[in-house]
């Protein structure tokens, strides 16, 4: 995570992310319920989501909604990119073997 939230910033807010992840990341776990069995619900919905959209776009039509690029369109494509980390992404892809279980 501090890979990717310190890629191409100053020294001084690198050092500031690695003295408060320790904090903040416990106060996340408990304010969000970040937990191995809530991760894998999460996952779950993610796929079903995927699994919807690409039922949607089996008939061979090149948008969600109608028959022209709408606001459907770049929603799922901005909020699918940190799922999907595109080459293009500014952040870039780790490994899974990298992150956190």
């Amino acid at each position: 995570m501090g890979r990717g939230w310190c890629t191409n910033t100053p020294w001084f807010e690198q050092i500031g992310f690695a003295i408060a992840f320790p904090y903040l990341s416990n106060l996340l776990k408990k304010k969000f319920q970040l937990t191995t069995e809530n991760a894998a619900k999460s996952l779950a919905e993610i796929q079903e989501v995927f699994d919807l959209v690409s039922k949607r776009l089996s008939d061979g039509r090149s948008y969600l909604v109608g028959d022209d690029f709408s606001a459907a369109d770049l929603t799922f494509a901005a909020l699918s990119a940190p799922i999907l980390m595109p080459p293009e992404h500014f952040l870039k892809p780790q490994p899974l073997s990298q992150l956190p279980s």
